[in-house]
């Protein structure tokens, strides 16, 4: 499929412990952009297995799934200071005053992963981060300009 198409975003292709099998694919790739979401399940202790292995190139940034904020904060530093992107999440089915787009701005997530445009909570999502670049203009920066450089 990665011959046939220009993937440009692959999430967890394999079983969720198969950190090796995720660093082949990644090798196999090349420059598509991999998150591990249940791969790393915002985790510190999976997520420096992963980076130790190279098993992935960017991490879903699941605060919920973590004790606190804070806690997936430290794993979003820890995955940006080793050349991983941080992804903000959006689930199904969430509320329209959802704190995760507020979260992937703090860590300068050059991507968020919302859905389609067709349910108030993906909406509000979506306007949120809208009235931020209004409210930041020229201060702003879009991360994902560089989404494939790493730091």
């Amino acid at each position: 499929m990665a011959r046939a198409y220009s993937l440009f975003v692959v999430e967890d292709p394999l079983e969720e412990d198969d950190f090796e099998g995720h660093a082949e694919v990644i090798r196999r790739l090349g420059g598509t952009l991999m998150i591990g979401d249940d791969l790393f399940v915002t985790n510190l202790a999976r997520l420096l297995r992963g980076v130790a292995l190279d098993a992935a190139n960017a991490m879903l940034l699941k605060s919920n799934m973590l004790g606190t904020i804070t806690e997936a904060m430290d794993a979003a530093r820890y995955a940006a200071a080793h050349g991983y992107r941080v992804v903000g999440p959006g689930r199904a089915g969430g509320s329209i005053d959802d704190p995760i787009p507020d979260i992937a701005a703090a860590v300068g997530a050059p991507l968020v992963k919302f859905g389609a445009p067709r349910t108030g909570e993906c909406l509000g999502k979506q306007n949120c981060l809208l009235r931020m670049e209004e409210e930041f203009g020229a201060a702003g920066r879009f991360a994902g300009q560089d989404l494939f450089h790493t730091a």
